[in-house]
C-alpha cells in the first residue's frame, strides 16, 4: 500500500503532521512533502486528513525502476 499526496498546495491544516509518528510529513512553501523513507505506513495521516488530501491506494510504483539507479 502505497501513500501518496493528491495535491500538496491543497493541504492547508498541519493535523497530519501531528500525528505522524516517524515525522515522515513536513510542510513548505509549495505545500506537503512526504518523505518515504521515514513512513512506516501507519495510516493516521490518511485517517486524520478530512479533506482527503493523503490517501492510500493499492498502487505501489516507485521513483526508480532499476537497482543501479
Amino acid at each position: 500500500v502505497a501513500g501518496t499526496i493528491a495535491d500538496p498546495r491543497d493541504a492547508k491544516c498541519a493535523d497530519c503532521l501531528e500525528v505522524c509518528p516517524v515525522d515522515a510529513i513536513s510542510k513548505s512553501s509549495c505545500g506537503l512533502i512526504l518523505d518515504l523513507a521515514k513512513r512506516v505506513f501507519c495510516g493516521k495521516c490518511a485517517d486524520i486528513c478530512e479533506k482527503k488530501v493523503i490517501t492510500f491506494t493499492q498502487e505501489h510504483r516507485m521513483t526508480v525502476s532499476d537497482k543501479k539507479e
